[in-house]
């Protein structure tokens, strides 16, 4: 009686357990578990090119919290500041030792929204506090270029 007894608290001890797994494994585990991303260059200071474990090579990846101006620029001004961005961008994930893509969705283009760190630095932030982006959270963004042109 008692190995049964044994053996039926095993069951239960062993049932418990992997049921608190199902309840608190990430749903997500992709984004619940950071990996290094390897850098593959960039289109402008906001949308940068990795290869990440579980998505395609030379991933597209939109910086999650920041616009920056346009290469595609609809003055000279917007194109001076596109081309800054990008190179601070570069110069910045091309020097990193350790670079972390924390994907959050995909945007209207199908790029990986995502929070990129370059050796534990938000790289949205950098660009933000240098004057090289803007704050974005979605909609409408505002115009680069003297007087709101568009």
């Amino acid at each position: 009686m008692i190995e049964n007894d044994s053996l039926w608290a095993f069951f239960v001890v062993l049932l418990s357990i992997l049921v608190l797994l199902f309840l608190v494994w990430p749903k997500d585990a992709q984004a619940a578990v950071p990996s290094a991303a390897h850098y593959r260059g960039c289109y402008d200071g906001d949308t940068c090119y990795f290869d990440l474990a579980g998505f395609r090579a030379n991933q597209s990846v939109r910086l999650l919290g920041v616009d920056t101006p346009e290469i595609k620029a609809q003055c000279p001004q917007e194109k001076l500041g596109a081309l800054a961005a990008k190179n601070f961008s570069r110069s910045v994930l091309a020097r990193a030792r350790f670079i972390q893509v924390l994907p959050q969705g995909y945007d209207k283009y199908g790029r990986v929204l995502a929070q990129v760190l370059a050796d534990g630095w938000d790289l949205s932030q950098l660009l933000i506090e240098r004057g090289l982006g803007r704050v974005y959270s979605g909609g409408k963004r505002a115009s680069w270029c003297p007087g709101g042109t568009p």
